[in-house]
């Protein structure tokens, strides 16, 4: 997950002389080198989902493929999560296709941080405006973060995944590691559209430790999936970030 603390803004101009078109100035937005948008003016910010990377020749939203986002508000906090596209409707996964740095997990803004880019780009939508992040729009996030052998085209897909090739984790043996992810997988599937309540934290901060999940493959196969404190369990979000409050028990 890419945790947008410091937020880095460059004003660049496309060259848009193949269409014809006098340059635009625009604004890039970046996250630890990673693009999170290419024209923070011209995007159009609602309904999801969004665009948030424009087409570099023309401008126009919706010309080119890829480079979506659906925004929401999870608390005090602004998501950025992939739209969930059908993978069986192929003209579809590749038109709606997710922005790149959305592939591997969300990008979360911090309320401030997003408050500070409001003031300098009152185009962007305010927190309060956004949709409630629901559980399916999590549940993206979540599983966008398992790798390898792992990555699903869905939540069931993953945790199909998981239950044949998870060994084990920290202190689970493989049936009850795979059982642990199937009870967080269901708490997203039970009711998808419904809103999450809480907040992505620090996993010390809700005192809890984040379980990782092992197969016999490379170590970039090891998920770190699940926050648990005693009996409690949340979806992790890397080594270090939980959903507080916890969603199921053991």
């Amino acid at each position: 997950m890419l945790v947008c603390s410091q937020p880095q803004t460059q004003p660049w101009s496309p060259d848009f002389s193949a269409s014809g078109l006098r340059p635009p100035s625009w604004t890039r937005l970046r996250v630890d080198g990673q693009e999170l948008c290419n024209a923070l003016e011209d995007v159009v910010w609602s309904p999801n989902p969004v665009q948030v990377q424009l087409c570099e020749v023309c401008g126009t939203p919706g010309c080119n493929s890829g480079g979506y986002a659906d925004l929401s508000r999870l608390g005090g906090q602004v998501l950025w999560t992939a739209t969930e596209v059908d993978s069986h409707d192929e003209w579809r996964a590749g038109r709606y296709g997710p922005l790149w740095a959305l592939r591997q997990g969300a990008a979360l803004f911090p309320l401030p941080v997003w408050q500070a880019l409001l003031e300098r780009f009152p185009m962007l939508p305010a927190a309060d405006a956004l949709p409630a992040t629901t559980r399916r729009m999590l549940a993206q996030a979540w599983r966008a973060e398992a790798a390898g052998r792992l990555v699903g085209n869905s939540l069931a897909d993953t945790i199909g995944k998981a239950g044949q090739y998870v060994m084990g984790s920290d202190r689970w043996d493989r049936d009850d590691a795979v059982r642990a992810l199937r009870l967080v997988a269901d708490w997203f599937a039970e009711d998808p559209q419904a809103a999450v309540r809480g907040e992505l934290v620090g996993a010390a901060w809700a005192g809890m430790s984040v379980e990782t999940f092992y197969t016999d493959g490379p170590h970039e196969e090891d998920w770190p999936a699940i926050g648990i404190r005693d009996q409690a369990l949340s979806p992790a979000f890397g080594s270090d970030w939980v959903l507080h409050p916890s969603v199921v028990h053991r």
